[in-house]
């Protein structure tokens, strides 16, 4: 039987890991501890990844990490999930001072399946070769997600790596009458699984099957490179639209965050 969440997160490891190639991110990667930081002060540039840690080792590990983060100036996030140790893991991390912020769900779906859209606009997709187009992807991804500009340069900066040549990260845009309206990554690694990322749309645009579009794209994309599944995290918002997508939810996952103290800024 498929472990899909171990195949979830060795998705997302795996991004994060293809990342690093940035100059600006730093990944860490030690047995039971997965994370990354970043000189963006951001939780999204600063986070654990993976967490498995034996119960008499964690509690001093992870005051050593959230120091860290807060010597630099920069917040830290843990994803706690299934496959998270220690058990008590979520009360490590409030007595050391991280507070829950949002919840996501790891979602899995046949590539092998045809998604059956249920609108059929003028939506035309395309793989981003070039960085022609790439500000007004940005704009999309940015606001889609509500990210200050700031941090959607950064990303853009990072994920910029999957422009150009074959790589195993690729960008997506959608367009309506030649405009820009939704955005979508896919990573594929090496155990040939899909990862789905960045999927946006403009809020003029929402409604008109442009999530459809490209999570169609996609996954014609992942099936020509043989990827028989493919995964991805969601919000709770976009929950409903991945579920009406044909993607079953086989995780929950709880984001915990803690800030450093003003006094430290």
């Amino acid at each position: 039987m498929l472990d899909h969440v171990a195949q979830l997160e060795y998705n997302v490891a795996s991004l994060v890991t293809f990342l690093s190639q940035w100059p600006g991110w730093r990944v860490y990667t030690e047995p039971g501890l997965v994370w990354c930081e970043s000189a963006i002060a951001n939780e999204a540039f600063n986070k654990v990844i993976r967490c498995e840690l034996a119960n008499v080792d964690a509690a001093l590990r992870l005051v050593r990490l959230r120091d860290e983060a807060f010597g630099r100036g920069a917040p830290l996030a843990f994803w706690v999930g299934p496959r998270s140790k220690p058990a008590n893991l979520t009360h490590i991390l409030e007595e050391l001072g991280f507070r829950p912020t949002a919840q996501a769900w790891g979602m899995v779906r046949s590539t092998e399946l045809e998604l059956q859209r249920h609108h059929l606009p003028d939506v035309e997709v395309q793989i981003l070769s070039g960085y022609n187009l790439w500000p007004s992807w940005l704009a999309v991804f940015g606001q889609g997600f509500g990210l200050p500009w700031e941090v959607a340069e950064a990303y853009g900066e990072q994920l910029a790596i999957g422009l150009g040549a074959e790589q195993p990260l690729m960008h997506l845009a959608a367009f309506i009458q030649g405009k820009l309206v939704g955005t979508a990554s896919m990573f594929v690694d090496d155990d040939q699984v899909a990862g789905i990322y960045n999927l946006a749309t403009a809020a003029s645009a929402r409604g008109q099957g442009v999530g459809e579009a490209l999570v169609s794209h996609i996954l014609s994309q992942a099936r020509a490179r043989g990827c028989r599944w493919a995964v991805l995290r969601s919000t709770a918002s976009a929950y409903g639209f991945y579920v009406g997508v044909g993607f079953q939810p086989v995780a929950r996952y709880q984001i915990y965050a803690a800030t450093p103290p003003a006094t430290l800024l």
